[in-house]
């Protein structure tokens, strides 16, 4: 190749880490383009061109999803975070366990950890079982549906069988929008 450089030689490729970063943080690849001062057409014809930038935008993307997904996961479950607690003693003789003499003013400082639990989140739940076990849990509005129309065709039905081919016919007159019967 002789001449000039193409944009990929000079924008992207020197970039490649940068852009794998900026999709992990879920930066559209219109504004990716618009950083790297290259038009979106561009962009996207060098996904073609060059399979290895289209994996490192796949990649930067599917470390964001697993992200995503562990902490939806984590915060569906529940999890543990420790947490320090620090209380200020007054008058208190150093040297036992867990204090730590404060030579400033005379007090002693007691640093404690508690593990605390954090309840799984309803709505991460539903989230995630209707995504990931729609069979089970998706909403049951559509069935619903169908019961309903199908109880109200039965009720029509029992209520044809209960009629004389004279009320049929009258029903049918009736119900006859053109005027024809």
């Amino acid at each position: 190749m002789t001449g000039r450089k193409s944009k990929y030689h000079t924008h992207i490729l020197p970039n490649m880490d940068l852009i794998e970063g900026w999709c992990k943080e879920g930066i559209s690849q219109e504004a990716i383009a618009r950083k790297l001062g290259i038009a979106i057409s561009t962009f996207q014809s060098y996904k073609v061109k060059f399979p290895e930038f289209a994996e490192a935008l796949k990649k930067g993307k599917d470390l964001a999803d697993i992200e995503v997904t562990n902490a939806l996961f984590r915060s569906a479950v529940g999890y543990e975070v420790e947490e320090e607690h620090t209380e200020y003693i007054e008058g208190s003789k150093s040297g036992k366990a867990g204090m730590m003499p404060n030579a400033s003013n005379h007090h002693n400082k007691k640093v404690t950890t508690v593990k605390k639990k954090i309840p799984g989140n309803v709505t991460a739940q539903i989230f995630w079982l209707k995504n990931r076990r729609p069979d089970l849990w998706q909403d049951r509005k559509e069935l619903d549906a169908h019961i309903s129309e199908s109880l109200e065709l039965e009720k029509f039905r029992a209520t044809l069988d209960s009629m004389t081919p004279e009320e049929k016919m009258e029903m049918l007159k009736k119900m006859d929008i053109d005027g024809k019967a």
